[in-house]
């Protein structure tokens, strides 16, 4: 899934794609694993940031 030159690819777009092709879900994972690993790391430690933010994105991936 690309964008046109200028164009942002929504959250939207991204589940979509994904759910089609589950190779897409990178992008899902590049753009908000800082956002989710910050959030934890502030509540929990660095330690246990990275385990917590992986298990959210897993989560993301497994079928419903």
């Amino acid at each position: 899934m690309t964008a046109d030159v200028g164009e942002q690819v929504t959250d939207a777009d991204l589940v979509a794609g994904y759910r089609r092709n589950p190779e897409l879900f990178t992008a899902v994972y590049d753009r908000y694993f800082h956002d989710v690993y910050r959030y934890v790391a502030g509540r929990l430690g660095a330690q246990a940031a990275e385990d917590v933010a992986a298990e959210t994105f897993l989560a993301g991936v497994r079928p419903a």
